[in-house]
This record gives structure tokens, sequence and C-alpha cells, in this order.
């Protein structure tokens, strides 16, 4: 890992998770950290160590057995720091303390202060807090929180800061970025995106729902394509099967109804004696990807023998290109009539953003794919084109100019904004004035080395609930 990346990535975390620190030390605690007229108190740093320990446990859990497995901390995260994952994410704590004591610093520069509603809310939390968590005793939640190094008072302070950190971005910026200027998000597009074109030609197919006889089932849908359901005499619910009633034939008896009680139709199965089901392949229907135990759709891989042609495919195709001809490029994708125009489920032909060093893994199922696709983009100048091979296919791309404000466009959504908020463009350039503003103020900030010793993120209890 890079030190620019970890730079990087710690500015960014700083924003996000900046709530837990404190604008003032909590009665008798030590100032660990001092900036400006703002400190930070050992409880905040401790508090803030918890929640960083409780958004990295699911994955140290799951790889490791123990969240406080010695194997992980100690380990090397690369060749160029020699940091070991416990010096690395102390160093993150360490950034959004200074990050967050900037604000602190810009906050009350400004002449910002909460209002009594704001101030108001933030103590109906607490008492949330107190009835929901600590069973309507303070002392229940204060030895909750004893166990991440905080109390009553340290978590308050804590949804203070939060709201402070919350009203200067909006002040600086807006609601969903409504103060940026247009000019200003797109020079941010064309600074951190890449914009292009390509065609996919996959090395792989999705295996469909069979049925007895191996032969894939197909399924009614609606004008939106979404497979129709239906319900049982005895109210089960399931998809609507697309039986073939005019070419197909019914038989007497149980064989001829389904587990529904549909009437099934039947064809010949040529080369045996024995009938199959006849399924209506046109019009409104569909076939319905098979599944494995995790949900997820289950593919094939081709043959060496296929994938070698496919290879050539995309080499003689390449040979078709010229340079910088993005419009010609476009007539190419076109005569790719198939489902595969985009790294994206999107319409064949449409522009793809990506955005440069942007981590779309656990995100998506093809996150990792996204990722070495954007890298490789971003190899190209706007024109060039080149042949990449994924796990999915082999990948034919041009680079593109992006779009005037395509950040804006509906048809673009997909791309800057996830639909659960992993991430979002608005977020992501908030982030990022946010931290070019806060620069200067994070000179001077200082530490108390000896109590923040005292916080250990191998060994403190992972905070899930309080952030």
């Amino acid at each position: 890992m890079k030190n620019k990346a970890i730079k990087l990535l710690s500015l960014l975390l700083a924003i996000v998770m900046c709530s837990a620190i404190l604008a003032s030390c909590s009665t008798n605690d030590q100032v660990l950290a001092s900036g400006g007229n703002n400190t930070i108190s050992t409880a905040t740093y401790s508090l803030m160590t918890s929640l960083m320990k409780g958004n990295l446990s699911f994955y140290i859990t799951s790889n490791y057995g123990n969240y406080n497995s010695s194997v992980f901390w100690n380990t090397i995260t690369d060749g160029d720091t020699q940091m070991t994952y416990k010096e690395y994410y102390t160093y993150i704590v360490d950034e959004k303390v200074k990050t967050c004591l900037a604000a602190l610093n810009l906050f009350d520069e400004l002449g910002l202060s909460l209002t009594p509603d704001e101030i108001a809310a933030v103590d109906e939390e607490m008492n949330d807090f107190v009835k929901n968590d600590g069973d309507g005793s303070k002392n229940t939640l204060n030895g909750i929180l004893a166990q991440y190094g905080a109390n009553y008072q340290t978590l308050r302070d804590y949804k203070i800061m939060n709201a402070k950190i919350a009203k200067l971005s909006e002040h600086l910026y807006g609601t969903n970025a409504s103060k940026v200027g247009e000019n200003v998000k797109q020079d941010y597009l064309e600074a951190n995106y890449v914009a292009f074109r390509q065609i996919l030609i996959p090395t792989y197919d999705y295996l469909y729902v069979k049925d007895s006889l191996g032969d894939d089932v197909y399924y009614e849908t609606d004008a939106d394509g979404k497979i129709k359901t239906a319900v049982t005499a005895d109210g089960k619910s399931y998809d609507v099967i697309a039986y073939d009633t005019e070419n197909g034939v019914r038989v007497d008896g149980e064989n001829g109804i389904d587990a529904n009680g549909n009437k099934i139709y039947f064809v010949a199965n040529t080369g045996s004696d024995e009938l199959k089901i006849a399924y209506r392949k046109t019009g409104l229907v569909a076939r319905k990807n098979a599944l494995d135990e995790k949900g997820n759709k289950i593919i094939e891989n081709f043959s060496a023998e296929k994938v070698s042609k496919l290879k050539k495919e995309a080499e003689d195709t390449m040979k078709l290109i010229v340079k910088g001809d993005g419009d010609g490029f476009l007539d190419l994708i076109n005569l790719y009539d198939n489902n595969y125009g985009s790294v994206a489920d999107n319409t064949v032909g449409e522009m793809c953003y990506l955005a440069i060093g942007k981590s779309y893994s656990g995100y998506t199922t093809n996150g990792k794919m996204l990722e070495d696709v954007c890298k490789e983009v971003a190899k190209l100048e706007v024109g060039d084109f080149t042949l990449y091979k994924s796990d999915y296919g082999f990948h034919i791309i041009m680079r593109y100019e992006p779009e005037e404000k395509a950040f804006a466009e509906s048809k673009y959504t997909g791309w800057f904004v996830d639909e659960n908020l992993n991430f979002d463009f608005n977020t992501d350039i908030v982030n990022y004035l946010f931290m070019k503003r806060l620069g200067p103020y994070v000179d001077g900030i200082t530490f108390n080395e000896e109590y923040k010793s005292n916080v250990d993120i191998s060994t403190i209890t992972p905070n899930y609930n309080f952030y």
C-alpha cells in the first residue's frame, strides 16, 4: 500500500467517521490531542478506536477467527511502509483526530454554533440510548460504554461533535452539495473519473433453472421483464411457467399437471420416446438464473478451445478500430447486438463512468472487475483503445471525454450513486472539498504519546452501536 494511498484513505475515513471525536475533554479526563482552541480526550480517542475496531471486526473474525487475532494485527500491510495492521489503523485513527480537530477550529473561526433545537435533538437521542441500551438507567449505559473507555458524557460530546461537523459541511457546501458550482463538479468529474465505452465478449454463460430433462424453463413476464407470479389454491406463491399452449399437447392424468396445479404442455423429444415440456420462447418470457446457496448467479466458463476462438475474434475486432474515432467505435459496438455492451447491465453502447481509485469490491459481485477495468482505462489517453482480459471475458475499450454534467443525467445514475449509498458523487466531492479546506488547520495539532499508547486497537472491544 503506497503512502499516498494510505493518506487518501485516512482522510476519507476521517470525514465519514469523525463523529467519534469530542469538542472538549470529559470531566477529569486527560487531554490526548490538542490544536487551536480544541482538544481530544483519552476517552474520546478510545471511543473512536473502538468504532474503527467495530468496522473491521467482521472481516477479521471471518478470516482469522477472532477480532483480537495477533496474526492479523501483526501482519505487515505492504513492503513500502512496513506497517503492521495495528500500526496502520492506529495511523488512520490519528489522522481522524487531526481532521476533526481541524473541523472544530474552522467551525469556531466561522462563528458557527448549534441552535437550541439542534442541541435538544442530541439530548433526545441520548435519552433514547439510556432508554433502549441502558434499560432506562444512565448507570447501566455507563457500564456498557466503559468497555470502550467512554461514558455518558463522552457519548453526548461525540453526538454534539457529529452535529457540529454536519452543520459545518452544510454551511460550506449545502445539502447534497447544493452550494457546489456545476463547473467545480465538472472539474472534479474530469479529474477523478474515467469515461469509456466497451465491447465485452464474455468467456462464460449463465446457468438457468432447468426442468427434469435438463431443458431451460421459460417464465411469463410483464412488459417490464419482471417474472409474473400467481398463487395456488392453498395460498402458495409461485412463478408462472410459460407453457407453449399453441404447439404443445396435453396428456391425461397426474403427469399432465404441474406442482402448482397448472396443465403442462408437451412436445416430442427427438431421439427419445419420452415427451418433453413445451415452453413458449418468444414474446414476454424469460429464463430465470440458477442461484447458488448464497444467492449468487451460477455461471459456466467456456472451454479453452472456445475461449481461444473468442480471443481471436477480439483481436480481429481491434483491427477495425481507428484511434480517436469515438463514433466509429460506437457503430462497432452496435454490431454486437447482445447484452454485453458494458461492464454493467445497461444499454449496449452507453457511456460508462468509474471513479479512479474507488473500491467497488464488496458493493457488487463484479466489483473487482470494475476496479481492474478502471485501472486499464486510466492508462489510456482520450481516443486510445485497448484489449483487456478479465475473469468475465475480453474487454475492447475506448476512452472518451466525460460528457458535460454526466453526473446529473438520470441515465448515468448507477455510475455515480450506488443504490445502497456505498458511494455517491456529491458526497465524494464534498469530502474532497472539505479535506482541501481543512488542510491548513491540521498543522500544529499535537498528541500526548504516553496517553495514546494506553489505547490499543488490537485489544479494545469493538463498538458496533454508538457511532
